[in-house]
Order: C-alpha cells, then sequence, then structure tokens
C-alpha cells in the first residue's frame, strides 16, 4: 500500500525533528569531550592561554590540508545551546522543514485532498516567516516576519532565532491536528 504525501510529510516532520535533536546533543558531546581534551591538556601541563582546533580534511595523516582553524573556548561557547553552533542547526532544521513543505509535500497533499487552492498551515506559515529572517535578517527575528507568528510565537523581535529541542516538540503538537485532518 502506498503511503499518502500527508503520512509521507508526518514522516519527514518525525525525520527532521530527530535529525535536530541528534545533531543538538551531538554538540552538548563534543563539548563534554572537548572540556576533557583541555583539561587533559592542563593536567599535562600544556595549557596554552588559548589552544586552536583546527578542522582537516581527509584521514590522518603528516599535513593534512587544514581549513576553519577556531579557539578552543570559541568553540566551547558556540556548541551551548543559544550558541552559534547550536542556531545554524536550528536554522537548518527551520528552513529544511520550510522548503520541504513549500516546494514538495504542500501541493501534493492540497492535490490528495482535492484542493484547487492553496493548502494553509499556520505552523507552516509561521516556519516561512522565520525562514525569511534567518536569511534575510541574519536570524534576528523581525516584527515584520517572526514578530507576525501565530501559533509558533517562540520569538519577539529582535531576538536571535535560535531553535531549541523544546521547539522541535512544539512543532510536532502544533502539527498534529493538521496531520489527523489530511489522511484519507
Amino acid at each position: 500500500m502506498t503511503r499518502s504525501a500527508a503520512e509521507e510529510f508526518e514522516e519527514f516532520l518525525y525525520d527532521a525533528h530527530a535529525a535536530f535533536i541528534l545533531a543538538v546533543d551531538g554538540l552538548k558531546w563534543v563539548r563534554l569531550y572537548l572540556d576533557q581534551v583541555v583539561e587533559g591538556s592542563r593536567r599535562l601541563g600544556l595549557n596554552k592561554p588559548s589552544p586552536r582546533l583546527f578542522f582537516a580534511e581527509g584521514d590522518l595523516r603528516p599535513d593534512p590540508p587544514v581549513f576553519a582553524p577556531r579557539l578552543m573556548e570559541d568553540v566551547l561557547r558556540h556548541c551551548l545551546p543559544g550558541g552559534r553552533y547550536s542556531d545554524l542547526v536550528g536554522h537548518g532544521w527551520i528552513v529544511n522543514v520550510y522548503g520541504m513543505w513549500e516546494e514538495r509535500f504542500r501541493s501534493e497533499i492540497a492535490q490528495e485532498l482535492g484542493l484547487s487552492k492553496v493548502l494553509r498551515c499556520d505552523p507552516m506559515g509561521d516556519f516561512r516567516l522565520m525562514r525569511h529572517d534567518i536569511a534575510h535578517h541574519l536570524g534576528v527575528a523581525s516584527r515584520r516576519n517572526t514578530g507576525r507568528c501565530s501559533v509558533l510565537t517562540w520569538f519577539q523581535p529582535g531576538m536571535v532565532i535560535s531553535a531549541r529541542q523544546e521547539h522541535a516538540k512544539a512543532l510536532l503538537d502544533a502539527m498534529a491536528p493538521y496531520l489527523v485532518s489530511w489522511r484519507r
């Protein structure tokens, strides 16, 4: 039996939720690991004032091409909830979920429901507004966009759009009535 577009969208939302949670948790684990590396270095007397973390390409080899050197203290700070890396993961989640809704699932679900007009879904409308601020306002909520969210009212104008795990759960909760109503 083939699944409906609504069922596929629901499955996609669960996958996007899981990927977001795992990525955010992964940043927490990276931070814990790097804290241990820094502490171990201090115990060995290798406490440089500001050690650098180098990202390299490929397998371990004598002279890997190095790119994006970062100060360890910056990496540790950016891995925190609300840090730059966490915000980038959250921005990716919002942009990807909205993009899949708009480019694929919205029209497919509308077609299955026999609708000739655009299918409305308030939580996805809110993600559209947040996506606009991520793409055009450096991830800062504006009054014109995120400030007009009707269901997912997580960020006030002027706030950095910093998605957290509770937001991912809130999206699933907000989507539940829509998903139920779209099932065949």
